[in-house]
């Protein structure tokens, strides 16, 4: 690793050792009660131990990615087609863009009770609460994306010749991406909320948010901070890592963005 790679990742990194660290020395010199902020170091510990004692916690998470990807990849593949169905069409768009601006804006958690009455407990309530959270956001950046592409590059390839389907593939969906990536970020933010919430209320065995909200009853605040380090880790991996690597293959490629 050369030096601008390696001045880079200690400036990437500093934040969150700065964080960490004024968190640690304020535990360690009491300024708080200690029993309900563990330190870095207690929640550390915690993570280790739950690992080597059995595979609970991998069980925990193997639920909740698993609900994740199933709920927020059907959001986001059913969220492009019903944005692009929206955008593509002006009489559409007039009709459902203004619903979908209204819809994006109640929390998925506020819908959770209604789910339990009408699906009830169970993976299938969690699953379709995340995918309310993606599928909104996902919806809502396409529309967006499509309705900022120059009226005048479809026309010009219709008038070459170009089907339905071509415009789409070169020019609908490329042209839309730098709204869409947006509202993809949306969308994951907005599913982990969900998946955690609803965790907390519809599951009833599995499941980090599940092992949240067991663990107030045994006062567990370390591993309650646990369960909310494997959100915050799981959120920004699927950011930096998948997302990341879209928007440079695509965007910055092709220079709609500028490579900061």
């Amino acid at each position: 690793m050369n030096a601008p790679k390696l001045h880079r990742a200690a400036q990437n990194a500093a934040p969150y050792v700065l964080f960490l660290g004024v968190w640690q020395l304020v535990v360690t010199a009491q300024l708080v009660n200690t029993t309900l902020l563990p330190s870095p170091l207690d929640i550390a510990r915690t993570f280790a131990d739950l690992l080597s004692r059995s595979n609970v916690l991998v069980r925990h998470i193997y639920a909740s990615v698993t609900r994740l990807v199933v709920g927020l990849g059907l959001g986001v593949v059913m969220g492009m087609g019903a944005g692009i169905a929206i955008g593509s069409n002006r009489t559409v768009r007039a009709m459902f863009a203004p619903l979908v601006s209204i819809l994006i804006t109640i929390p998925t958690i506020a819908l959770v009770p209604a789910l339990l009455i009408t699906v009830g407990i169970g993976s299938t309530t969690v699953i379709i609460a995340i995918f309310l959270a993606g599928f909104f956001p996902v919806t809502y950046g396409m529309v967006s994306g499509i309705n900022s592409i120059n009226e005048r590059y479809i026309q010009a390839a219709r008038i070459s010749g170009a089907n339905r389907k071509c415009i789409l593939r070169t020019i609908l969906l490329p042209g839309s991406l730098r709204s869409l990536l947006p509202g993809l970020r949306l969308a994951i933010g907005y599913s982990w909320g969900a998946l955690v919430g609803a965790e907390m209320l519809a599951s009833n065995e599995w499941g980090v948010g599940h092992m949240i909200y067991a663990a107030r009853t045994f006062y567990a605040i370390d591993v309650m901070f646990v369960g909310l380090v494997i959100i915050a880790l799981g959120g920004y991996v699927m950011d930096k890592v998948i997302i990341k690597y879209v928007e440079r293959r695509t965007i910055q490629e092709w220079g709609m963005v500028s490579r900061g």
